[in-house]
């Protein structure tokens, strides 16, 4: 398992983390999808997601052409951002299980797992339900690796993270990768290397469940 170092600076108690799930663009990967862009092309202003939502049926297979082409563009040339190699050997070492949670598309999702060798006990993504900032992708997330929110860590880097791992009742972590100052309740960091500095692996906690990872399982 793993737990904090030092709990002073933390906006939560410090528990026994189990289980680690991560947000993918931004927080994984290089955050090098063009939001703007993509909005004119479709032709939509605000979360690209919730205005496809209220699209008639033509306009949203045109317009989820269009995302996901920008998506598998971005998955089949992502590069991992500094320190999480180093931060997913951590939680390897740990034995705990980890997830992948994400607006994105399970094939792009799946991309960049095998591009990366990234080994996920569990991959949420909007095709299996509700997306961030809804809770329930880290809720069905939580169930897939056979545990509870009070032992998991969440980490993404953008205020739809903050309020998803909040609503979610996860200990939410915040890696910065654009301009975002999250409200208070989450745990703001510059760098994955940073997180890690704060992290130590200790003896695994026979009270948890038995992890039951389930990379492919039907949602």
């Amino acid at each position: 398992m793993l737990t904090f170092i030092n709990s002073d600076a933390l906006p939560w108690p410090a528990e026994p983390i189990s289980a680690v799930i991560f947000d993918l663009d931004g927080t994984i990967t290089r955050p090098v999808l063009d939001f703007d862009r993509i909005r004119r092309e479709i032709g939509v202003d605000g979360l690209i997601l919730e205005a496809l939502a209220k699209l008639d049926e033509p306009a949203r297979k045109r317009a989820l052409g269009i995302l996901e082409c920008h998506e598998m563009i971005a998955a089949e040339n992502s590069e991992l951002n500094p320190g999480i190699s180093e931060l997913l050997r951590l939680i390897d070492a740990a034995g705990c299980s980890k997830a992948l949670v994400t607006r994105n598309s399970r094939r792009s999702a799946d991309v960049v797992s095998s591009r990366h060798g990234l080994g996920f006990d569990a991959i949420v993504t909007r095709d299996d339900g509700p997306a961030k900032p809804s809770p329930e992708p880290l809720q069905l997330a939580c169930r897939l690796l056979g545990t509870t929110p009070a032992k998991v860590l969440w980490i993404g880097d953008s205020l739809l993270d903050r309020e998803a791992g909040i609503a979610a009742g996860i200990r939410t972590v915040i890696i910065r990768s654009r301009p975002c100052e999250p409200d208070d309740g989450a745990l703001v960091l510059d760098s994955a290397r940073e997180l890690i500095d704060m992290l130590c692996v200790t003896a695994r906690d026979d009270t948890d469940q038995e992890r039951q990872p389930q990379m492919n399982a039907d949602y």
